[in-house]
Parts: C-alpha cells; structure tokens; sequence
C-alpha cells in the first residue's frame, strides 16, 4: 500500500520553487501521516484493520491538503497579479453595500412607520 501511495504521490508537486514544494509536500505528508495514526491507533482494532483505516485515511487526506494548498498558491498568485483589479473590485463591492445598507435604514423607518399608519386606521375603522 505504501508503495502505491508513493508511486501516486510522485508525480504530484506544487506551482513553486522545486525545494518548497518537497518541503511542503513533506510536511503535508507527516501531517496526514500523524492525524491517520492517531486515528487508526484506537484500542479494539486489530492489527488488519487498523492497517487498512491508516492509509483510507491517510491517502485522501493528504490528496486534500494538497489540492487546498494548491488552490491557495494559485489564489495568492493571481491577486498578487492582479492586485489593483481585485482592490478595485473589492472597494466597489464593499461601498455598494454601505449604500444598500444605508439606503433599507432609511426605507425601513418609512415602511415601518407606514404599517403603523396601516394598522390603526384599520383599527379606526373596525371599531366605526
């Protein structure tokens, strides 16, 4: 099993400096290596199973990691890139919203006060 998840690992390497990327895997690899050891280490189990949970954990989690960290690397690259599109992007996004939400405070008093006007001129007319 063990040589498997190598031969599947192998060809996997990040966006970035060739050292990075064998240190990053690297630690991605003990991280997962630690998290389906203590799992796969509960008392109960026998030696086969505990085997077979190790690397069913231990596999498609590393895979995560690194499709995560990929993402990440990609991510940060491309607003590094592009920084003044996503600031302006950003800034635009954020003001439209300080405005919407300034804009439903003052229409929410008015509606507000029009369903009270509401309500007692139904309450005026049921009692007449």
């Amino acid at each position: 099993m063990k040589a498997l998840f190598e031969f599947i690992q192998l060809p996997l390497s990040l966006p970035i400096n060739p050292v990075w990327d064998l240190v990053i895997c690297l630690i991605l690899n003990e991280v997962a290596y630690k998290m389906a050891f203590s799992l796969a280490g509960r008392n109960g189990v026998t030696s086969n199973e505990r085997f077979f949970i190790h690397w069913s954990v231990r596999v498609p989690l590393f895979f995560l990691m690194w499709i995560l960290f990929c993402m990440g690397i990609y991510v940060f690259r491309f607003v590094q890139q592009n920084l003044i599109w996503v600031v302006l992007i950003g800034a635009t996004i954020l003001c439209t919203f300080l405005v919407l939400r300034c804009w439903a405070k003052k229409h929410k008093e008015n509606a507000c006060q029009k369903k009270k006007m509401a309500e007692e001129e139904g309450l005026l007319k049921k009692e007449a």
